[in-house]
């Protein structure tokens, strides 16, 4: 009589559904069912790009930049301004003349296409008819040292571009091309008198100023492990 009152008994047969129901419920969600899908399955959003890291610094004794020198491993350009640079015509402003030393500093330009560094040419900015020298721009090289002379008749502003138009090449990163090298990916680092480390630059290059022992570092194609620093020797 027990057995057959329970099984007609309403109540029990409710709770029995109540528990297999929720037995069945806790099942679904172990198994990640239910209807909401398992999370884990999702798509995750892809991570970040790492940033590029700036290369170190070069240590130990730091190369001098000897008057007459070499510095580089590859000749990339001939020795002088192209025939779009300056020949003797005033460009951006700055007239060819005679050497006026009242304001005088120097900077340096190192380039490096695919880790190898390239020789900067001498007598950019120092026009030639057969060997002898026409006259100076502001702006120029002696060497092959990428030792930047700045020689004006008072002090100013004056910058990577100008170096670069008198020179006559042309130097642009939104559509890369420095020096004629083309459709390589750039960075620009700047190393200052007494830093420890490079500061990467990102705004057009040409507007970088050639200041007192400004060590300019243009790396073009792949990353370089180190940036040079130099001993500009009391100049």
């Amino acid at each position: 009589m027990i057995t057959r009152e329970l099984a007609v008994n309403p109540r029990f047969r409710c709770a029995r559904l109540t528990i297999i129901l929720s037995a069945f419920a806790l099942a679904l969600a172990a198994c990640g069912g239910g209807g909401g899908g398992d999370n884990s399955q999702q798509p995750q959003p892809s991570p970040l790009p790492t940033p590029p890291t700036i290369p170190p610094l070069a240590t130990g004794v730091k190369p001098q930049l000897i008057f007459g020198g070499t510095i580089g491993t590859k000749k990339q350009w001939s020795d002088g301004d192209t025939s779009t640079g300056g020949q003797g015509d005033p460009v951006d402003g700055i007239a060819c003349g005679n050497a006026v030393e009242t304001y005088h500093v120097h900077a340096h330009v190192s380039i490096f296409l695919n880790g190898d560094q390239l020789i900067f040419p001498k007598l950019v900015g120092i026009p030639t008819t057969n060997g002898v020298e026409k006259c100076h721009y502001i702006i120029h090289t002696h060497d092959e040292t990428g030792e930047i002379h700045v020689e004006a008749p008072a002090a100013g502003t004056f910058t990577l571009g100008q170096l670069f138009d008198i020179w006559g090449q042309p130097l642009n990163t939104t559509t890369p091309n420095v020096g004629g090298i083309q459709d390589l990916p750039i960075a620009i680092y700047i190393v200052e008198d007494n830093d420890t480390a490079a500061k990467q630059y990102t705004d057009d290059p040409k507007n970088i100023e050639l200041s007192k022992h400004r060590q300019i570092t243009i790396q073009v194609g792949t990353a370089i492990s180190a940036i040079p620093v130099y001993d500009f020797a009391g100049a």
